[in-house]
């Protein structure tokens, strides 16, 4: 049986259907009201949707980054999908289809999904503001969910294993490759020496992963070394020819001064002392857009922080 990723797929009439609450993106509404040449034409709903990228994390799960540029005229409400956006601030769920017109089955996928962060830039030369929304599965609760990890002194790989082994966290229902203790064992690295490992609050337990990960340190490495004699690194792997029957991660040691080939791209940074590489200038962008903290604004006394939205621009 021929499968998707060893026969070459033409998409003849690519669509992308994002509903956000009440309002639908994607599908076109003609109407006569708009006199151009050769015709009139009214566009209903503007399809403002111009890509769509995937990450595919394994059968049920994925990350997308979706792409909406809003052309703004002499009448429009400058402040439109803002307003879309915050319509849905209580559960931030958007569902997301794709596919091809010219496909018998034209329907590739209809996904729920949760919106996690959402980025405008705007083009004043073109009149135009590009929003990037970053979207995950709502089968993707282990980023959903934050939990409490105490501090402790033990082997930050070994916790890793404990982690994803715990059901509490589900991350083995993400990360199918990796029910095995056979294959967990020979997925993450475990030359690494026990640490200090700092407490965390609120935090899902794959950033806690990645925490873990960069805190791993080598027996050769000195106790009192600033710099590590090996780095590790965490890669998330799509298991696409079965090796271990589903997604998996590894995370894997990498000499510093390595010469030959390294299995990761990793890269090390020293930032002031001990080095001299000085520090003499630091900013920070921030371009999040207005409608995903509505509700943390909500819940500051306006005695103490005001606002005010000009639909006029």
């Amino acid at each position: 049986m021929a499968s998707l990723l060893s026969t070459p797929t033409l998409v003849e009439a690519p669509f992308i259907i994002a509903k956000i609450g009440k309002y639908t993106f994607g599908n076109y509404s003609k109407k006569g009201s708009l006199n151009r040449v050769g015709g009139s034409l009214n566009v209903t709903y503007p399809n403002y949707l111009k890509s769509i990228s995937i990450d595919k994390l394994n059968g049920t799960i994925n990350q997308y980054t979706l792409t909406l540029v809003y052309q703004i005229t002499q009448y429009d409400d400058p402040n439109l999908l803002e307003k879309v956006f915050s319509s849905i601030s209580k559960n931030w769920k958007i569902t997301l289809s794709y596919g091809d017109y010219n496909s018998p089955s034209f329907i590739y996928k209809e996904e729920e999904a949760l919106i996690t962060d959402i980025r405008s830039n705007v083009d004043f030369k073109n009149q135009c503001i590009t929003y990037t929304l970053k979207c995950v599965s709502t089968a993707f609760g282990a980023y959903a969910s934050k939990y409490t990890f105490n501090a402790t002194y033990d082997k930050p790989s070994d916790i890793i294993k404990r982690v994803l082994k715990n059901k509490q966290y589900g991350l083995q229902d993400i990360f199918k490759g990796m029910l095995k203790d056979d294959d967990i064992n020979q997925l993450i690295a475990s030359d690494d020496k026990p640490v200090q490992i700092e407490a965390k609050n609120m935090i899902n337990p794959l950033n806690y992963i990645n925490y873990l990960v960069s805190c791993m340190t080598s027996y050769d490495t000195p106790d009192n070394s600033y710099t590590k004699n090996s780095v590790y690194s965490m890669i998330v792997v799509d298991d696409t020819l079965n090796k271990y029957g589903g997604c998996y991660f590894e995370v894997k040691s990498v000499p510093s001064r390595m010469s030959g080939k390294i299995p990761f791209d990793t890269y090390e940074l020293d930032i002031g002392y001990p080095g001299n590489n000085f520090v003499t200038d630091f900013s920070i962008k921030d371009d999040q857009v207005y409608s995903r903290l509505i509700q943390f604004s909500e819940d500051i006394p306006m005695n103490t922080y005001k606002y005010r939205i000009n639909d006029n621009g």
